[in-house]
């Protein structure tokens, strides 16, 4: 007697795990603490990247973010780029002119 199933979970463990787990096209994010708006992000494209070790997200066609202080709610502060990446584990942004 013969099969054609295949074991999926013996033959995943050397898969190449580097692809996005999640993509958000025309993404318009707000970040809220207590109901003050903290963050707001734009970017055409954002990738999530989550089944690997170091998980990290990334907006490789820009990204447009505003961060919101209680001191000073109508002056936010600004990044503009036209590549950016956040590390989950570092809580580390970076941001690039390409």
């Amino acid at each position: 007697m013969t099969s054609c199933e295949e074991d999926l979970t013996k033959a995943g463990g050397k898969q190449s795990k580097n692809f996005p787990s999640q993509i958000i096209n025309n993404a318009n994010i707000i970040q809220r603490d207590s109901g003050f708006v903290t963050l707001r992000a734009k970017a055409l494209i954002i990738e999530k990247y989550e089944l690997i070790d170091s998980p990290y997200t990334v907006a490789r066609k820009g990204i447009d973010i505003q961060f919101f202080d209680k001191k000073k709610p109508k002056v936010p502060g600004t990044i503009k780029a036209k590549y950016a990446r956040f590390f989950d584990y570092k809580q580390f942004y970076e941001a690039r002119e390409m």
